[in-house]
């Protein structure tokens, strides 16, 4: 993985539920990808988080939050794309320079639940139910390559432990260098649920599936992927420490 130089500003602007917010920091489209990893069950993100979403997440650029602090909250983002950070200001293609430039949105709705308990996948240590849906999109601009992904997820925690996360993720992408009107279009699914038993023990499992576009690959090439996670979690001092199996 790559580790990120993490460098933001942020500015709550008086009178009104509006925030600027300026560096690098996580780009407002999944909500894996926003929660930090000492937070989830499983010991890794996802194969799908990992090749679609960019992982941690992190860009470059400048976004205003809409945050009320009632159950809907938005932020839309201008970056320099998806994947493009710890970078110089040179143009793509230069070397190392992934993007041109690219534009993030997401917005959630908390049916009921605290904000706070959402932060997390697991349901570890969470005093109520919670209920969230969300929705996320990137547009990364790359010379004559358009990518648009777009997710939309849902997660239910319960006070006793149960934390159940669904998640859909598209891949649209236009390459007009390679012939006109080429596109290919990337479906994934994601499913995970967890159970954590009192203060220690915590089974989970995950399932994960990605259809690649067969345009993408040379023929008879396998396209469907599935993966498939299961393991244990014994927390010895709460979320900051535990062994996982």
């Amino acid at each position: 993985s790559e580790m990120c130089i993490r460098d933001r500003a942020k500015y709550h602007i008086p009178g009104t539920p509006l925030f600027i917010r300026a560096g690098q920091f996580k780009e407002p489209l999944d909500h894996e990808q926003l929660a930090a990893s000492r937070f989830f069950p499983a010991i890794d993100r996802t194969l799908i988080a990992d090749v679609f979403a960019n992982a941690e997440g992190f860009v470059k650029g400048a976004s205003v939050i809409f945050d009320q602090g009632n159950s809907f909250r938005a932020e839309a983002a201008f970056t320099g794309g998806m994947k493009n950070v710890n970078t110089t200001f040179q143009q793509f293609p230069t070397p190392g320079i992934l993007a041109d430039w690219g534009a993030a949105a997401r917005a959630e709705y908390k049916a009921f639940g605290n904000w706070k308990d959402y932060d997390q996948i697991t349901a570890y240590g969470v005093k109520h139910d919670s209920l969230v849906f969300g929705a996320g999109a990137d547009y990364t601009e790359a010379g004559h390559t358009d990518t648009l992904t777009h997710v939309g997820d849902v997660q239910y925690q319960t006070a006793s432990g149960l934390a159940v996360y669904a998640a859909y993720l598209g891949r649209y992408t236009a390459r007009s260098t390679v012939a006109k009107g080429a596109y290919t279009y990337d479906p994934t699914a994601r499913l995970q649920v967890s159970w954590a038993l009192g203060r220690h023990w915590e089974p989970y499992g995950r399932y994960e599936y990605i259809h690649f576009d067969g345009r993408e690959f040379a023929a008879r090439t396998q396209t469907n992927v599935q993966v498939i996670t299961a393991g244990v979690n014994y927390y010895l001092y709460g979320l900051s420490a535990k062994l996982s199996l």
